[in-house]
């Protein structure tokens, strides 16, 4: 198990919990929930940038754009702990990783 998964048990999630949040099964979790977990997903995969598709269009029904506005404030957040802890903590998952601005998708064109 990786270290985000020992810090989550540290902070009180079961061991079936994380398992269900590693497969984001829909049937595990209350849609708008489920929702939000598949757009941080996609999020963070695809370096930052808003996805696209169905899953976007389902996601924009569900929240509001302020609510929208927070989840990526919080998932910017999570990314910039996780730069900064890997930095300082000298334990980058992938050490050949180079990284990339959080905001690169701001300036694509």
């Amino acid at each position: 198990m990786n270290i985000h998964a020992a810090v989550g048990r540290r902070l009180g999630l079961t061991d079936d919990y994380i398992d269900k949040l590693l497969t984001l099964d829909p049937s595990a979790f209350p849609r708008g929930e489920w929702l939000a977990l598949k757009f941080a997903q996609e999020w963070a995969l695809l370096g930052g940038c808003e996805p696209s598709g169905e899953l976007l269009q389902e996601y924009k029904r569900f929240y509001n754009a302020r609510e929208r506005a927070r989840i990526v404030k919080l998932l910017r957040i999570i990314e910039f702990a996780n730069y900064w802890n890997n930095t300082f903590s000298r334990r980058p998952v992938n050490p050949g990783f180079e990284g990339r601005s959080p905001l690169h998708c701001r300036y694509r064109e």
